[in-house]
């Protein structure tokens, strides 16, 4: 883990970052911080991690909407999408002890909650949408 006061490195979104953002959001956002960050330490392997976060949150979806509204799988398997992210992906990607500054989130968590927003309070709106959902 990087210091708080890291003065070195690159900018980058930090692990806590990109595992906050697949928690509450989607494995596709953390894919998406991830991927900025290798874009700026010029790493390879950005496809791979925008294609594991596209094909995790698919799956993700499939499960809970296969499984009972509140069932403890879907949160164990959002918690498993966000550790692989975070840590098993930074720690291949990017490195366990790269010196970096940490980058604001403002941007990515604005435009995160610009896109939630409307499709939860299009869902509050409409339980139906999640009663159809249900096998």
């Amino acid at each position: 883990t990087v210091p708080e006061n890291a003065e070195t490195g690159e900018k980058l979104f930090s692990q806590s970052a990109i595992l906050g953002f697949s928690l509450f959001f989607s494995p596709i956002s953390a894919g998406i911080l991830l991927a900025m960050n290798m874009k700026r330490l010029q790493r390879k392997g950005i496809v791979q991690v925008i294609i594991f976060a596209v094909v995790f949150t698919l799956f993700q979806g499939y499960v809970s909407m296969r499984l009972q509204q509140g069932s403890i799988l879907t949160l164990l398997i959002n918690v498993a999408g966000a550790l692989i992210m975070s840590e098993l992906m930074w720690n291949q990607f990017i490195g366990k002890r790269i010196p970096y500054q940490r980058r604001s989130i403002l941007i990515p968590l604005l435009i995160a909650i610009a896109i939630v927003a409307p499709l939860a309070w299009y869902v509050y709106q409409h339980p139906e949408f999640l009663e159809t959902a249900q096998p």
